[in-house]
């Protein structure tokens, strides 16, 4: 019997049968457990979490290290299994790294799947491995490999269970590691309402031998990087949580954001002697432009760039190097300095940098290839942008394009921090890839109430963004933008 190799993202039908997960890693005592989760990501109550002390629930059955699960007797209500590995709290060293990150074999009757994640080296306490999920009537594995720093009662909270352990406050969300290098983490808004009081299991003492988890080790160095802006890591006044933003206008001269005319910031002569491989990316993001209603208009763009470990394809299939170079034509349009800021983010900002019409080819993948790849974190990112627009604030707004494949786990920070900043010359564009039930996080971001005005669009490619034209793509980008410079003017936000 053969054994496929799935990589991050990857997936593959199953028979319908029963299901067994094995977990190994080298030279550390781990945990195994698997959540049972709806469609909506949450646990239906306290008992959908199955790990020592609550080994069985519904079809799903841990014994030592292999989890099984009898498709047969899942409920219609669960639509996937997770199936997680956690440190053993009573290990001096209580993190993962390189050498004893955790596999995973999925046996399916007569087809066996083998899953070895990026090497867990940020302190990580716990990591998910592999989801049994439901689509369409048809069963499937996934490999996940995704890890985190809060251990199995942080990521518990964070699908809904309230869990009372020694080690991890209560209604605490699983935040994966890393530090952002951009600025401190955004501070918690209002905890929202758990789906159910604390699981009893976990709130009794552990079994013998085992002991709350001791403090991890200093957190990492921030990644290097050779950018030639980098982010203040100090908070700006009025940052989220001190006080209400202030809207940069007294650190900036008076400017109107749009130059006479409709005159593109960079002239087509410009575009044709630096980059002429992009001459017609600059002219259909100009028609893009005039059938807004908003050719001549001055904005700074940035490109946000999700480095989570399920975008590895999209790196390698260049779908990514070519949405920089139609930003790039965007950017020519709008600013005049010929470069796009760049952030590549997961659960921390990977590397910030930038891309130019004089430099531009195969640069994406030459920037990426040393990168790690990590979970999905917005706040970082978002902050880092932030930081460096005030930085070089010259009365024009931001334009962000903020590409991603899922909703990241800091969805009430992210959402908070929207709220917070909608007063700010920023507006963010977010360009969802792949699965559309993967993106209905990006939809709320785009409907969200309480805001000064409506700073953020979005739009969903479907799973090959390549497939849309450079037209299709200019014209669900600016979209919203016009609505936006509209509210933003009679607010007062920009000029």
């Amino acid at each position: 019997m053969g054994t496929t190799q799935l990589t991050p993202g990857g997936n593959a039908p199953l028979s319908g049968g029963p299901v067994s997960a094995t977990v190994t890693a080298a030279g550390r005592a781990i945990d195994v457990s698997a959540v049972l989760l709806t469609a909506a990501g949450k646990v239906r109550g306290d008992d959908d979490l199955v790990f020592f002390n609550h080994p069985a629930q519904d079809g799903v059955r841990l014994d030592g290290a292999t989890v099984t699960v009898d498709i047969t007797r899942i409920p219609a209500t669960v639509a996937k299994v997770v199936v997680t590995a956690s440190i053993d709290a009573a290990r001096a060293t209580a993190v993962f790294d390189a050498a004893s990150t955790p596999t995973v074999e999925i046996v399916d009757g007569a087809s066996r799947f083998a899953f070895a994640p990026p090497a867990l080296t940020h302190g990580e306490t716990i990591v998910l491995l592999a989801e049994i999920y439901r689509r369409n009537d048809q069963w499937k594995v996934r490999a996940v490999g995704q890890g985190y720093a809060t251990g199995l009662a942080g990521l518990a909270s964070d699908f809904g269970i309230v869990v009372d352990d020694p080690g991890t406050p209560a209604q605490t969300s699983a935040r994966p590691v890393g530090p952002s290098p951009a600025a401190p983490p955004a501070p918690p808004g209002p905890a929202a309402p758990p789906a159910s009081v604390g699981h009893p299991a976990m709130a009794a003492p552990p079994p013998a031998g085992r002991r709350p988890a001791p403090p991890g080790p200093p957190a990492p160095p921030p990644p290097a990087t050779s950018a030639p802006w980098r982010p203040a890591p100090a908070p700006w006044p009025g940052d989220p949580g001190q006080g209400t933003p202030d809207r940069w206008g007294a650190s900036a001269p008076p400017a109107s954001g749009t130059a006479s005319g409709d005159t593109p910031a960079l002239s087509l002569e410009k575009v044709q002697r630096t980059a002429p491989g992009l001459v017609s990316l600059y002219k259909e993001a100009g028609v893009s432009l005039r059938k807004k209603g908003v050719s001549g208009q001055r904005a700074a763009v940035y490109l946000v760039m999700d480095h989570s470990g399920s975008m590895s394809g999209y790196y390698r299939n260049g779908t990514m190097q070519r949405l920089a170079e139609q930003v790039l034509g965007l950017s020519a349009n709008l600013d005049d300095d010929g470069v796009v800021p760049l952030v590549f983010f997961s659960h921390e900002v990977n590397l910030v940098d930038e891309i130019g019409l004089a430099d531009y080819h195969g640069r994406i993948e030459s920037l990426q290839a040393k990168l790690p790849w990590g979970g999905t974190n917005y706040v970082p990112a978002m902050r880092a942008v932030m930081e460096h627009h005030r930085a070089n604030w010259n009365g024009h707004p931001a334009f962000v394009v903020f590409q991603t494949d899922g909703a990241p786990f800091d969805r009430r920070q992210a959402t908070d921090l929207l709220r917070q900043t909608s007063n700010l010359p920023i507006f963010w564009q977010f360009v969802g890839f792949g699965q559309a039930r993967q993106l209905k996080f990006l939809s709320k971001l785009d409907t969200l109430a309480g805001r000064v005005v409506d700073n953020a669009g979005f739009f969903a490619t479907g799973r090959d963004p390549r497939a849309l034209t450079d037209a299709e793509l200019y014209d669900q980008l600016l979209a919203e933008f016009p609505l936006w410079l509209s509210a933003a003017r009679a607010a007062g936000i920009v000029g």
